[in-house]
């Protein structure tokens, strides 16, 4: 049923390409565009996510949010300048952050 649905929509979709592709003023774009303004509607509609109003890092105890920050920190200063400490730094939090985060689940 699905593929029948997407199908449709591109079938749609590339209707409203040539459409307006044959436009020869602005009049007959904005014709073409309030022909075809479900097809913004409902894509708008199938890409809504809902977004938790809090993040699972504010259940982690403070020395794990700070070696989160650390980590964040040394992947950051190892992308900005490519010198093998950086990266050998960033690896080493990483693993420390892993470790730690999974103590954590363990013990949940």
């Amino acid at each position: 049923m699905m593929t029948v649905l997407r199908t449709i929509k591109i079938s749609e979709i590339s209707e409203f390409a040539n459409d307006l592709r044959l436009c020869r003023n602005s009049e007959d774009k904005l014709n073409v565009f309030v022909k075809y303004h479900h097809l913004r509607n409902s894509s708008r509609e199938n890409n809504l996510r809902e977004i938790p109003a809090s993040s699972d890092n504010r259940k982690l105890p403070a020395y794990v949010l700070e070696l989160l920050r650390a980590k964040n920190a040394a992947l950051r200063r190892a992308s900005a300048y490519p010198a093998a400490e950086y990266r050998i730094r960033a690896r080493a939090l990483q693993r420390r952050v892993r470790a730690r985060i999974q103590e954590i689940r363990n013990v949940n």
